[in-house]
């Protein structure tokens, strides 16, 4: 799952940001960061990119850049990075949230 996959840099270029989503570093290290949706909507799926390159897609609750079904797994990684989440709901909505961080 450590893998990154190049994607097209516009390919969520219509993201509406119809959807209340925080990115919030869980630890910083080892690095975790978890998205957190807002509101009463069904998430589908949040996908997670570095420099925005493609990292996970997660489908279950905790929506963590390096998966798990509970508490956020570490993801490794070192130095000045943009972290981005893309939220998509059961509804059609969408939403996104960014987070500069530095890892030691």
């Amino acid at each position: 799952r450590d893998s990154v996959y190049s994607v097209d840099p516009n390919a969520d270029i219509d993201v509406c940001n119809t959807v209340d989503v925080q990115c919030n570093i869980v630890s910083s290290n080892p690095f975790m960061l978890r998205a957190q949706v807002s509101g009463d909507v069904t998430v589908d799926r949040v996908r997670f990119y570095a420099d925005g390159k493609f990292v996970n897609e997660e489908y279950h609750d905790w929506y963590c850049l390096q998966g798990g079904d509970g508490p956020c797994q570490a993801y490794t990684v070192s130095g000045k990075h943009t972290f981005t989440a893309v939220v998509y709901t059961d509804e059609g909505e969408t939403g996104q949230c960014s987070i500069e961080a530095t890892v030691p």
